[in-house]
């Protein structure tokens, strides 16, 4: 098994080469990435880089910046304010309103975004930068290697967006409002805004020995980008599952009246109009859980590079992912014994209407004939 801790034997912190190198490539994960401006200015989404004279660092500082390394603590922001993102159309206009700066990867159904920080030029995120949190470090030599503190976003297909080292919960979601909302052609529908207040999460993550979860915070093995990908399909299923809590929540609490109306009155007074729409729901929900999402299946990218799969595979454990479909198709398993009493009750109630129709046709029949009978004698009468 190949080693991906963080020794510096391997995979060095910070290079001892001159400033005069030209930057390593950081590429995407899986894919080529397209490649950008290696000087970052200062934009509306992030940070300001200045580009200045290098000189080589003495031991000392190469020293402390191992050691921030190793203690940085960052944030991870999952929102899903969409049902289903376009990610072809996305690749086509996101650079419409994002900036040139940012590069970009397409990897079956999630697009990696990331904002480079050049090695020795980080500012180290000051107070006046809103979107990048305090701290330092510099980029690992090698391919797929990425800085402590870059800014990252991973969009997903089934709606999810995930942030790593963003300030907080208002950035990420007028980082959205900026750059995937203005592109109609890409989005799908937007979710209640309850339930997407309900799938707004946040975490942290570190580097560590070992890769493990604790406490809701993330302790990552590798600086490999592909690692962040996996921790990222995660949290995001994780949240897209909390949409579906959310709507399994609501149709619970919305049909509740349900049984105390057959309890108390036996029957239910809702019109066969509104018996209809509440089945509909029902099985939109039902289709949803079980057939339009894939909560329990492996990502693609995994097919291709599995390297990181354990990784995934522990975070969905710790998330409770398996656990909570169960859980959600248990209650389904309830709703649709409700969704048979709905469909009786439509039926019992088409039923009498019938009847009630067939007794009108039938006292309509006797008012007839009791009229030709009056009628004819009548008649017979006066004859």
């Amino acid at each position: 098994m190949t080693d991906r801790s963080l020794s510096t034997e391997q995979t060095p912190l910070v290079s001892n080469r001159t400033a005069n190198k030209p930057p390593s490539k950081r590429a995407g994960v899986g894919l080529h990435h397209r490649s950008r401006s290696n000087s970052i200015k200062e934009s509306g989404d992030v940070l300001a880089v200045t580009r200045g004279t290098h000189q080589r660092k003495n031991v000392g500082k190469f020293r402390r910046k191992r050691q921030d390394y190793a203690t940085w603590k960052g944030r991870i922001g999952v929102h899903v304010v969409y049902d289903e993102l376009d990610l072809k159309k996305l690749m086509n206009v996101i650079y419409q309103t994002l900036s040139t700066e940012w590069e970009s990867v397409d990897c079956y159904d999630v697009v990696r975004l990331w904002l480079p920080v050049d090695s020795h030029q980080f500012s180290g995120g000051e107070e006046g930068h809103d979107n990048v949190p305090a701290g330092g470090g510099e980029y690992a030599e090698g391919d797929g290697q990425i800085h402590a503190s870059m800014p990252e976003v991973f969009v997903f297909g089934f709606g999810a967006v995930v942030f790593w080292n963003f300030r907080g919960e208002e950035t990420e979601k007028q980082w959205i409002e900026q750059h995937l909302s203005p592109h109609k052609e890409v989005l799908g529908l937007r979710h209640n805004p309850d339930a997407i207040e309900s799938a707004c999460d946040e975490m942290g993550f570190a580097y560590g020995e070992q890769f493990k979860w604790h406490r809701d915070v993330v302790q990552l093995l590798t600086r490999d980008a592909g690692e962040k990908l996996a921790v990222s399909f995660a949290v995001a299923k994780s949240s897209n599952l909390s949409i579906y809590e959310w709507r399994m929540s609501s149709a619970i609490q919305r049909n509740a009246h349900i049984p105390e109306d057959l309890a108390k009155h036996g029957q239910l007074h809702l019109n066969r109009r509104e018996i209809n729409v509440e089945i509909g729901r029902l099985y939109l929900l039902n289709n949803a859980i079980n057939l339009e999402t894939n909560m329990l299946d492996t990502p693609e990218e995994f097919w291709e590079d599995d390297r990181f799969q354990m990784e995934y595979d522990e975070s969905i454990k710790y998330l409770d992912i398996t656990k909570r479909v169960n859980i959600l198709n248990s209650r389904l398993a309830v709703l649709k014994d409700l969704n048979s009493i709905l469909m009786d009750a439509a039926h019992n109630h088409h039923a009498t209407i019938l009847e009630w129709i067939i007794i009108i046709l039938i006292v309509a029949e006797i008012a007839i004939e009791s009229f030709r009978a009056w009628r004819e004698t009548y008649l017979y009468e006066e004859g």
